[in-house]
């Protein structure tokens, strides 16, 4: 009776060192998926707030037609300020765009947008490896 109860223990062990090999990639598999939609996540409220404080440095300071290239160097310098902060990132990755569009007689409409391309950790099947994050911001400027 001893041999049957330590054959009965060696089987439940066997089993479970089965289901632990089936078991263990798929939830590394979904891991690895949470942390890069995590990932993902966190980089697009940084572009978003990039943006804006892009936008925002626009729609505070005025420009001339002389000093028109050094308020949008200023502007993308603060948007690649804002990305520093994601991870790997290094200055240049992001594209800006900046639009004026005159509004009235003194208003200006400043439209900033930026796109940043992100590399996922794994290339998931389905999905490209990058992502082009994209937003816009538009902020009135007054006079």
């Amino acid at each position: 009776m001893g041999n049957t109860s330590q054959l009965a223990a060696s089987r439940r062990h066997g089993a479970t060192a089965v289901e632990a090999a089936i078991v263990l990639p798929v939830i590394t598999i979904l891991l690895l998926m949470c942390a890069d939609l995590g990932r993902v996540i966190h980089a697009q409220i940084v572009v978003t707030n990039a943006v804006r404080t892009g936008a925002e440095y626009g729609a505070r300071h005025r420009f001339t037609t002389a000093t028109r290239d050094t308020w949008e160097d200023r502007i993308v310098s603060a948007i690649e300020e804002e990305i520093a902060s994601i991870q790997h990132s290094t200055p240049g990755q992001v594209v800006a765009e900046i639009e004026t569009t005159q509004v009235g007689t003194d208003d200006l409409r400043v439209q900033v947008s930026a796109t940043y391309p992100f590399q996922l950790i794994v290339a998931w099947p389905g999905f490209p490896p990058s992502l082009d994050l994209a937003h816009s911001v538009t902020m009135r400027q007054y006079q």
